[in-house]
């Protein structure tokens, strides 16, 4: 799936999942104990997930990383390596192949994995680009790994529409569309994702006329538990397209989703600083000022980043100066957080501290669309991003800060990013029928230590859930959603919030379609 947290990262730069098969093909993974073989090349860098501490899901997850996909050689990548919030652990390395554990690899299409599968009386999970931090494609069974169904497989001018392997990186796909003038409309902030799992997750980003990601799809094939192939769009199996659109990996594998692009454009993004109070009292008018409107509150403070991005003509331009995003705004900042975890009473003045150093005066970058909307991911964080409806933005961030000002033994670091999004009709989609705002907030990890944040979790999705929030599905959370008739939503708490709960949602599928569970 796709969604956020880095799945590593060192000086800023990420790995991806790749693998040596077919380019036509998919990977099928096979977890079972801890005595497996493997046909590999003996270049090929393993990652091996064992199981949770929590004991929630009992398999090993394991995908590969191919060294092709790698920016310096294997000793130079750490041991031992965390993904987001899974409680699954990562050991890199380059292995002998008769050392080699856990991992039995097989080149076929999706069709020949359900025969097997159901052979072997076994389920079926597909990753993607393996950004998310849940944990929702661990299995016991077969994984699917689509990464080298990634190919472009038609671009259509006249309509403005692009038809791709599902498993294709959205880093991969803007090139292709630069070549013919096109581009997506919106992106999420990062693009090393998969178009399966950045639509199946509900991945968004900003702009109240903008909907999330899922909502430029116009087809999209998929593969049931049966082995029938689904033609899906507004016309064809209308209402399966309405579920598959955001499909969290339950109704079936995502073979080629078709996407609806608009003429290649140019942004300009334009950062002030501004109070917590001004953009509340004023966000209709910000909303309508800006086209990609979107803030940073920093917590502890009234302070405001206020960040626009609109249509431009003018030839590409920025304000990116290493010592400030790097010296000061990267290794400065890691190591005060570090040092906060020591005094928490300091992250209160780091963040107003950070605010007056690098975000109270005026910037300005120009470039094309996708260069501007997506940004380095460059800090190990935790994330929990809820979307409420649009009216309810003032009274849940209000009731934020009087929560922290109420309690100044619970610290939050920068920023609280609030985003807009238009609603849409996806079953699935947490801008299900509402307008919605986005509020993300999020707690690093310096120097991979994890920093408490319990209490300010729960008091977080206290208020979310107040004001009608629904989670992210690709962000880390401790409740557990499920999807009712009619596409209402129900909250279910777990069992508790101190214990880490996968998502597996309850979905009823539509007429005609069958779960990829058992085949």
């Amino acid at each position: 799936m796709a969604g956020g947290g880095c799945l590593w990262s060192r000086e800023g730069k990420r790995g991806r999942l790749g693998g040596g098969v077919a380019l036509n093909g998919s990977e099928v993974l096979e977890c079972r104990e801890n005595r497996l073989h493997t046909e590999l090349r003996a270049d090929v860098l393993h990652a091996k997930f064992v199981p949770s501490p929590a004991g929630l899901h009992p398999a090993h997850f394991l995908v590969l990383l191919s060294s092709s996909f790698l920016e310096w050689p294997a000793q130079r990548l750490p041991a031992r390596q965390h993904l987001g919030d899974w409680g699954c652990n990562t050991w890199v390395s380059r292995l002998p192949r008769r050392e080699r554990p856990g991992l039995r690899l097989m080149q076929m299409l999706p069709p020949q994995v359900l025969a097997l599968a159901r052979q072997q009386n076994k389920r079926v999970k597909v990753v993607g680009g393996g950004h998310s931090p849940s944990d929702i494609a661990c299995t016991d069974g077969f994984m699917i790994h689509m990464g080298k169904m990634n190919r472009v497989l038609k671009v259509d001018t006249e309509k403005k529409q692009v038809t791709v392997e599902a498993g294709i990186l959205l880093a991969d796909l803007h090139p292709q569309l630069d070549k013919h003038g096109l581009a997506l409309s919106n992106l999420g902030a990062v693009s090393d994702v998969t178009a399966g799992g950045v639509i199946g997750s509900g991945t968004h980003n900003t702009g109240i006329k903008h909907g999330i990601l899922a909502t430029q799809v116009v087809a999209l094939t998929l593969l049931t538990a049966n082995g029938t192939i689904l033609e899906c769009s507004e016309s064809s199996n209308a209402e399966v397209f309405q579920a598959a659109r955001v499909h969290l990996g339950c109704l079936g594998v995502i073979l080629t989703v078709t996407l609806q692009c608009v003429p290649q454009f140019h942004l300009q993004e334009t950062t002030f600083p501004s109070t917590l109070k001004e953009v509340l009292d004023n966000l209709d008018s910000h909303l309508k000022k800006s086209e990609y409107f979107r803030f940073l509150w920093f917590p502890h403070s009234e302070n405001v980043s206020v960040i626009y991005q609109d249509h431009t003509n003018k030839p590409p331009s920025s304000s990116a100066n290493w010592f400030w995003d790097y010296a000061i705004g990267f290794y400065l900042l890691e190591f005060l957080l570090w040092i906060s975890t020591f005094l928490p009473g300091l992250v209160g003045w780091i963040n107003r501290f950070f605010f007056w150093l690098l975000f109270n005066g005026k910037k300005e970058n120009c470039n094309l669309s996708h260069k501007i909307f997506t940004y380095e991911c460059r800090f190990k964080q935790h994330v929990q991003d809820w979307a409420i409806p649009r009216e309810k933005t003032k009274e849940a961030l209000l009731e934020l800060k009087a929560m922290l000002e109420a309690n100044p033994k619970v610290v939050a670091h920068y920023p609280v990013e609030v985003r807009f999004t238009r609603g849409d009709d996806i079953l699935l989609s947490p801008c299900f029928q509402r307008d919605s705002c986005y509020m993300n907030i999020i707690m690093y990890r310096p120097y991979g230590k994890d920093v408490p944040r319990l209490d300010y979790w729960l008091a977080y999705e206290t208020i979310m859930k107040k004001v009608g929030g629904r989670p992210h599905w690709a962000k880390v959370r401790r409740v557990c959603w499920s999807l009712t008739m009619g596409g209402s939503w129900a909250a279910t708490v777990s069992q508790g919030f101190h214990q880490r709960v996968p998502l597996f949602p309850i979905v009823l599928p539509a007429q005609g379609s069958n779960l990829l569970g058992k085949p």
